[in-house]
């Protein structure tokens, strides 16, 4: 969003709200979708602990109707649901429908499967953290 607080944003796999709380602290009009409806009431619990009020919608992606300025992609990596390559670019290529501006965020490095999906990246970043172990997430921003 580039700092605008007006934007609205969408993560559309937003598992228990990660993004969604961190996107309402600092100001943002956010909403989640998630396919899961255990997970996504997780989500509702942990916005609702705030005292946050963000919609969290129970459903697959492909079903967002709306246009957001911004969509945020934290891939899911296997930990607790079973998404196989195929089934994370299939919600890179849907995301594309649902905004112009897309951040992603993996658990490897993609760079070349973004420029395939004709995607530009506008910029990136790799985070690390070895405390307990390797933990490595790669951070996108690209634009359709």
């Amino acid at each position: 969003s580039g700092g605008d607080t007006s934007k609205h944003l969408i993560d559309a796999c937003c598992g228990v709200g990660t993004v969604i709380l961190e996107g309402v602290f600092a100001g943002y009009d956010i909403c989640g979708w998630e396919i899961s409806p255990k997970v996504a009431e997780f989500a509702r619990l942990n916005v609702a602990h705030y005292q946050y009020n963000a919609k969290i919608v129970t459903g697959d992606m492909k079903d967002i109707k709306e246009y957001y300025d911004a969509v945020i992609i934290d891939l899911p990596y296997n930990n607790f649901s079973h998404y196989d390559e195929e089934k994370q670019w299939n919600i890179i290529k849907h995301a594309k429908h649902i905004a112009n501006r897309m951040i992603i965020v993996t658990a490897t490095n993609i760079e070349e499967k973004l420029y395939e999906e004709q995607l530009k990246i506008i910029d990136y970043c790799r985070a690390e953290k070895t405390i307990k172990g390797d933990f490595t997430r790669y951070i996108w921003i690209c634009k359709n």
